[in-house]
């Protein structure tokens, strides 16, 4: 009888062992479940905030840059102007920089540069070429640094993107070439998207199948 109790009692506390086993296994694995859950609606809300937050901002870019982009396009048509007709470096130096009376272009003695004009008109001009450029390698940099939503971007900004990078694509580069320290890194990241978007358009005339060809 005694070893009949005392069987009976290790079969209790096996079988407590076992329940108690089984509740900590549960709750580890509804700990992992939650944890995974957790970190799933963290990124769920990440993306929607990159998505929230491209749309916006984009939006603010787009009111202030329309006037900046109507300024370029009174002096050089940029809307309908197509994509392998980029605008070359002289034509936009003749609009802002100054020139003698013999139709060449004035030194800057202090930094041996082209001179840029003082009137207001050339000034608006040089700048909204400037602003454009900054706007949308800021577009671009939030996406490469995922601070916005590509699709978005895509979605909303890709013909803009690819349009205005090849158009001043020359004078991108001959920016670039006045600041060789910065070893080609002016507005780069605007130069990265508008090829990866082009290619993702139409792979058989991309920005770098053009660049090739001429």
């Amino acid at each position: 009888m005694v070893e009949t109790a005392n069987n009976v009692a290790n079969n209790g506390t096996n079988f407590q062992i076992w329940i108690m086993f089984f509740v900590q296994v549960g709750m580890f694995i509804l700990a992992i479940a939650a944890i995974y859950y957790h970190r799933k609606q963290i990124k769920a809300d990440h993306d929607w905030n990159r998505r929230h937050a491209a749309a916006v901002e984009l939006l603010k870019i787009k009111n202030y840059i329309k006037e900046k982009i109507g300024i370029v396009d009174n002096k050089f048509i940029v809307m309908n102007r197509k994509e392998n007709n980029p605008i070359k470096v002289e034509d936009i130096h003749k609009e802002i920089c100054e020139m003698n009376e013999n139709g060449d272009f004035k030194q800057d003695n202090e930094n041996d540069r082209r001179k840029l004009r003082e009137d207001q008109e050339a000034k608006d001009l040089y700048r909204a070429i400037r602003d454009i450029l900054n706007l949308y390698e800021h577009i671009a940099m939030c996406v490469n640094q995922e601070v916005f939503d590509k699709k978005i971007v895509k979605e909303l900004e890709m013909g803009n993107i690819i349009k205005f990078y090849s158009i001043f694509y020359l004078y991108i580069e001959h920016v670039n070439e006045m600041y060789p320290k910065r070893k080609g890194n002016i507005w780069i990241n605007l130069k990265k998207l508008a090829i990866e978007f082009s290619k993702e358009r139409n792979p058989e005339d991309s920005i770098e199948k053009r660049d090739k060809t001429g």
